[in-house]
C-alpha cells in the first residue's frame, strides 16, 4: 500500500465506536497548531489508494496529476476522487500506548470540534489539550463506513490535565521521536518531472 509519509510510521485508525487519544505538541518551527492541514485524494485506482493533492496542500502550488482524474471521473459519473480535508497530527492511542507516537490523518470537523470543546468563552483561553505535563485526554465515537459516510461524534476532553505518561522516560522517548520526526518534513511530495511542475512552467 502507498503511504502518503516519506519513511515507515505507525498510523492511528480510529475504530468504529469508542476511540480515547492524546494529541502531541507540534515539534515543527512557527507551529500554530498541533497538526498540519492536508487535502487527500481518496479511492484513487487501481489500488484505491490516496494521494496529497499538490495543488491545495500547504507548500503546494504544484499542478497535481489527481486534481485532473478527479475532473474526468466525476464527468464519467465515477467515484468522487475530489481532495477531501485533513488534519495530520501524531497522538498516542491510549488503547494501544506501547506502540508510541502513531501519525493522525483526522477528518477536519472533529479537529473543529476539539477546539470549539478547548475554548472557555468566559476567560477567552484555551485549554493546550497537547501540553505534554498539562495537557488532556480525548475521547470520540465513529460510526458508518470509511470515506464519506463516515461520522464522528460525542467529543469530550477529560476533565482533569494529566501527563502524556506516568513514566517520565517514556514520556521523554516519545516527545524525541516526534521532535526528530515534525510533520512538514515527513510528508512525500512526488515531484517527479512526468507527474508535477511548477504552476506555470514546462
Amino acid at each position: 500500500m502507498r503511504s502518503i509519509f516519506e519513511g515507515t510510521f505507525d498510523v492511528f485508525e480510529a475504530l468504529e465506536g469508542h476511540n480515547r487519544i492524546r494529541i502531541l505538541p507540534p515539534t515543527w518551527e512557527g507551529a500554530r497548531h498541533y497538526g498540519v492541514d492536508l487535502w487527500l485524494h481518496f479511492g484513487v485506482r487501481p489500488d484505491k489508494q490516496k494521494y496529497l493533492c499538490m495543488a491545495k496542500t500547504e507548500n503546494g502550488g504544484w499542478w497535481c496529476r489527481m486534481c485532473d482524474e478527479a475532473r474526468l471521473a466525476n464527468s464519467d459519473g465515477d467515484v468522487d476522487m475530489r481532495p477531501k480535508r485533513q488534519v495530520l497530527m501524531w497522538v498516542i492511542d491510549r488503547e494501544d500506548e506501547d506502540a508510541g507516537p502513531k501519525l493522525y490523518t483526522m477528518h477536519w470537523t472533529l479537529d473543529r470540534d476539539i477546539l470549539k470543546l478547548s475554548y472557555d468563552e468566559d476567560s477567552e483561553s484555551c485549554l493546550m489539550v497537547e501540553d505534554p505535563d498539562d495537557g488532556y485526554d480525548l475521547t470520540f465515537e465513529r460510526k458508518g463506513g470509511i470515506g464519506l459516510t463516515t461520522e464522528y461524534g460525542a467529543v469530550s476532553v477529560a476533565r482533569k490535565p494529566s501527563l502524556i505518561s506516568g513514566d517520565q522516560k517514556r514520556q521523554e522517548e516519545w516527545l524525541e521521536f516526534i521532535q526528530d520526526n515534525p510533520i512538514p518534513q515527513i510528508l512525500e511530495y512526488e515531484k517527479h518531472r512526468q507527474c508535477l511542475r511548477k504552476e506555470g512552467t514546462s
